[in-house]
């Protein structure tokens, strides 16, 4: 009885000691699969490190993006959304506002910079359109390869007199020389100015009152009657009632903005759009490796979310090209520019300007 007795109690040792075990085991392979998400990562950041075409770039040196305009512009504002996020993606930077000629004073200065990375271009198609106007004796080509992190497809015709599209033409048509248009001379704004007189036969007034900001301020002060601007700057105007966008230059409506027409739908030539962009250059020799670190970089940055919800809020479409991409689409667009050039020829020679 007595060894009956002791054996029982063998046995629920034996049996405490496999229960115990089993937890324990169990535990460690519960722990083992909390840490692994860890160590997952540490293996991806491992071999985040062991792709990386450009290991010391950019190190803890800070790279400078020369804007080519000045700030609180268009271009400024999207090169400053960059900034907000490149430490998380691309390290330090900062943008430097050079500003002249519109912005080939900026580009000149990176064409002439050394090409090690820390000093790029950061402006927009104004760089193909001064070569192509004479304003420049360079274009993209003084780049190794340029990359787009956004587009602007949410350019205006915009007034300060009238309501609509219509009235605005009518108004010019029956006072010649009367519709001053302000516009940077040898930039996009003079050639859609110029292009805009040609379709509708206008004699109007070009006034050349500098950059985006300028002519904000030219129209809101009525030194000017019409400009051409991305609407983003023209929100808190149109709001008072002092700006009234009375087309878009797209191909398409603005689905954000579905009653103002688009010039094209008035009766603008099928090439009377604005394919805008923005882009950042490198300079002629720059290491194809640090290229293609930026450009991971750069598209990580575009698919951020907080990044895409600041460039919705000021009307820009976040839109990565990489370079091969980014060369295509100014190769496609490259024609449009160069029309809008003869339209300026064109209505200078009409009115011998």
């Amino acid at each position: 009885m007595k060894f009956k007795r002791l054996t029982a109690l063998a046995l629920a040792l034996v049996m405490t000691a496999s229960v115990l075990s089993a937890c324990s085991s169990q535990k460690n392979s519960t722990q083992s699969n909390q840490t692994s998400p860890s160590a997952s990562a540490q293996a991806g950041s491992s071999s985040d490190q062991e792709n990386d075409p450009a290991p010391d770039y950019p190190g803890n040196k800070t790279i400078q993006m020369i804007c080519g305009a000045a700030a609180g512009g268009g271009t400024d504002t999207t090169a400053r959304a960059l900034l907000k996020y490149m430490p998380e993606y691309l390290g330090n930077a900062v943008v430097v506002n050079v500003k002249g000629a519109g912005g080939s004073i900026a580009a000149r200065q990176v064409m002439e910079s050394e090409p090690d990375g820390y000093t790029l271009s950061y402006y927009n198609e104004g760089t193909d359109v001064n070569q192509i106007s004479g304003v420049a004796d360079f274009g993209m080509d003084i780049f190794e390869a340029i990359l787009i992190p956004a587009t602007v497809e949410a350019t205006v015709l915009c007034v300060s007199d009238w309501d609509n599209f219509e009235d605005t033409v009518k108004w010019a048509q029956e006072n010649p020389g009367q519709l001053s248009f302000g516009c940077e001379v040898g930039t996009y704004t003079e050639q859609v100015a110029c292009a805009f007189f040609n379709a509708y036969g206008i004699e109007g007034q070009l006034v050349d009152v500098g950059p985006t900001n300028d002519q904000v301020a030219a129209l809101a002060g009525g030194h000017v009657k019409m400009i051409v601007v991305p609407i983003g700057v023209t929100l808190d105007y149109q709001k008072t009632g002092e700006f009234k966008p009375i087309c878009f230059m797209t191909k398409e409506r603005n689905a954000n903005y579905p009653d103002i027409p688009t010039a094209i739908e008035k009766g603008s030539p099928d090439w009377f759009y604005l394919p805008r962009y923005y882009y950042i250059g490198f300079p002629k020799g720059t290491p194809a490796e640090i290229i293609d670190k930026f450009s991971m970089g750069l598209e990580k940055l575009v698919a951020d979310e907080r990044f895409q919800n600041d460039l919705n809020a000021l009307e820009l479409t976040p839109n990565f090209m990489n370079k091969d991409d980014a060369w295509a689409y100014y190769e496609e667009t490259h024609p449009v520019w160069e029309r809008y050039a003869e339209e300026v020829i064109t209505y200078k020679a009409q009115y011998g300007l």
